[in-house]
């Protein structure tokens, strides 16, 4: 349906398969691909510190492919 709202998320874990330069990077976190933005907050961390096995929790908005747009980044632990 199109006109749903963009379904807001949130997932914690290890991050895997970090590519890209900050601010606009991708990783995974569980099996799920997240994307961060310049609109994209940072708690605890900073963009640059965020390496593969850093635990973070993450919400964002799922896209249609399953992807979610990163809103916020967080540390976890």
């Amino acid at each position: 349906d199109k006109g749903s709202a963009p379904t807001e998320v949130e997932l914690s874990g290890a991050v895997s398969a970090r590519e890209g330069t900050c601010p606009v990077t991708r990783l995974t976190v569980q099996t799920v691909r997240v994307a961060t933005t310049a609109a994209t907050t940072f708690n605890g961390i900073t963009c640059a510190a965020i390496a593969n096995g850093t635990v973070v929790q993450v919400k964002g908005t799922r896209q249609t492919d399953g992807s979610v747009i990163a809103t916020r980044v967080s540390r976890e632990g």
